[in-house]
């Protein structure tokens, strides 16, 4: 079938060096950093997705207020803002052969910190919609196909006509954001049958040899017990690189946090301080939940970096060459 596009299929594409003949700006004029709303979503449904920049960290109001990824957002706006299209036609009652009519089109609509919308932006669900992207803007006629597909950009890898927009998509996976080499303090305790255990307490600072060096040692332990530093980088490494299932709503249930499982406490060296809480509804769940004390929303994690975050001192004890093995408490990993 063939869809009444006012324009004929080329079977012979145009030459390389031809190519940003084609092309014009769309004149997408705004400017990204005034950008505070953005709002995904059709008329008749209202906004599917809306993210708001608050204090210029990008949120999910409707995520519970959840963080969004800040360079997902940002790569959208730039691409966005970059996006050239080639014109295809300039007559409305073409618009059904795009599914670019009003009502029926995905709005993106962009709005700054006064308030002023600075983009409204129509995106046809055509057939051909999953490998281009038709554009128009709101009152006007032309439609053109952008050089850019839009659409993996929002989270939709299918039919656009039938696939819905996700907040979920547009959410920040990682429990702790800050920058790991920041961190000052490591303190974990483990909670078994209901009663607190400290298992590791780390400091870093000025080393006693070289006062223009810093070294992390164990919290009220014996200096005697010398802490290996590579041990510590390549725990906040894993702390780095955490990434969680999914972000869930903080009310709908208590997800174990009556009994907590572990807990992870840091001190950044501005003394900021970041508390994550994990628990499990039953002693043999795989799937663990995670509470940050900087955040609104509960993250679902996989076992893998509750395990690998789940340590005690004889984790960080630096291994001297020639001695025999340092004994300290044991591992604080379950059976």
């Amino acid at each position: 079938f063939a869809l009444t596009l006012g324009v004929v299929i080329k079977e012979i594409r145009e030459p390389k060096e031809l190519t940003t003949e084609i092309y014009t700006s769309l004149d997408l004029s705004f400017s990204v950093q005034d950008v505070q709303k953005i709002l995904l979503g059709k008329d008749a449904q209202g906004a599917a997705v809306e993210l708001v920049k608050d204090n210029d960290v990008w949120k999910i109001p409707l995520l519970w207020n959840a963080k969004a990824d800040q360079a997902k957002v940002y790569d959208f706006l730039k691409k966005l803002r970059a996006m050239k299209g080639e014109l295809r036609v300039s007559d409305p009652s073409l618009f059904m052969d795009f599914k670019i009519g009003d009502e029926e089109a995905l709005k993106i609509r962009l709005v700054d910190f006064t308030g002023r919308e600075v983009l409204n932006l129509l995106l046809g669900a055509s057939v051909s919609a999953a490998a281009e992207t038709f554009v128009r803007k709101v009152g006007s006629k032309d439609v053109y196909m952008a050089d850019l597909n839009l659409w993996p950009l929002m989270g939709i890898y299918g039919d656009p006509g039938t696939e819905t927009l996700s907040n979920n998509f547009w959410s920040d996976l990682r429990p702790i954001t800050i920058d790991v080499g920041e961190i000052r303090e490591i303190a974990i305790k483990r909670f078994e049958k209901g009663k607190e255990k400290i298992t590791t307490g780390l400091v870093r600072g000025i080393d006693q040899k070289d006062a223009d060096k810093k070294m992390w040692r164990y919290s009220g332990k014996d200096l005697a017990l010398k802490v290996d530093e590579n041990k510590v980088k390549d725990f906040l490494q894993t702390l780095s690189r955490w990434q969680a299932e999914e972000v869930l709503n903080p009310e709908a249930q208590d997800y174990g946090f009556k009994n907590p499982f572990l807990e992870l406490r840091f001190v950044t060296e501005s003394t900021r301080e970041i508390v994550l809480t994990v628990a499990r509804e039953n002693e043999k769940s795989k799937v663990y939940f995670v509470r940050v004390s900087t955040e609104p929303v509960v993250y679902k994690t996989s076992e893998y970096y509750v395990q690998k975050l789940d340590t005690a001192d004889s984790a960080f004890v630096l291994q001297e060459s020639g001695s025999q093995e340092t004994k300290s408490e044991p591992s604080a990993k379950s059976t």
